[in-house]
């Protein structure tokens, strides 16, 4: 996912879409985590990158840094979701906040912003129901 192209963002979203299917199929050994999605949040960032240097007009590249953006939200909002309904392999790193908050600024969503900063603070003061009688579980 990681390995460019300007297709590097769709490519990551269909070996997570792959992973997921095979999960839900039964195999426990494809099941995404936090890495596999910051991967591919990584991966549609790169994506942005790279078609910076292929300068449309400054209306489609604005759209597209927006698309991409949106898009990181998207996958961060979901592995978010799944830590918070007690999946400890979900919990989203300082690094996957910051890329994808980096990029939120960088399309100027504050609405976005916004709404990042409230699931950060709502999961750095949140311990899955599983390990609140573990003491330095985290």
């Amino acid at each position: 996912a990681n390995g460019g192209g300007e297709d590097a963002g769709q490519r990551a979203d269909v070996f997570l879409k792959k992973m997921e299917q095979l999960y839900i199929k039964g195999d426990n050994a494809a099941k995404p985590n936090a890495i596999a999605y910051t991967a591919a949040i990584k991966a549609w960032i790169s994506t942005g990158k790279r078609r910076e240097s292929n300068k449309e007009t400054a209306n489609e590249e604005e759209d597209y840094l927006k698309t991409i953006a949106t898009r990181a939200e998207e996958l961060m909002m979901r592995m978010c979701l799944q830590y918070l309904a007690g999946d400890r392999s979900m919990k989203p790193s300082k690094v996957t906040f910051d890329l994808v908050s980096e990029t939120l600024r960088g399309v100027n969503d504050q609405e976005g912003i916004k709404q990042l900063d409230i699931i950060r603070k709502r999961i750095e003061g949140w311990t899955p129901q599983s390990s609140r009688t573990t003491r330095g579980a985290w």
